[in-house]
């Protein structure tokens, strides 16, 4: 599983609500924090915002199904 992989199944875990949602955002505050230097510019962004919609969006390649929002460009 690569690191990207750890990444999107810690965002899909809050759609799917499979895991308390204080955990999965400990997850991605932790991932976070250890990946920030080597995480793509925009993707580091959004993590640390904590839009996590973008960032999903962002590594799914759906450009067009980013939500709306300040740093997306809408």
């Amino acid at each position: 599983m690569s690191d990207f992989d750890t990444l999107l199944k810690h965002l899909e875990s809050l759609d799917s609500r499979d895991r308390p949602l204080a955990n999965v955002i400990t997850d991605l505050d932790t991932y976070h924090r250890d990946h920030a230097a080597d995480l793509p510019p925009r993707l580091a962004h959004f993590l640390e915002r904590r839009s996590y919609g973008k960032a999903l969006a962002f590594l799914r390649g759906e450009k067009e199904n980013m939500p709306p929002g300040g740093c997306s460009g809408h």
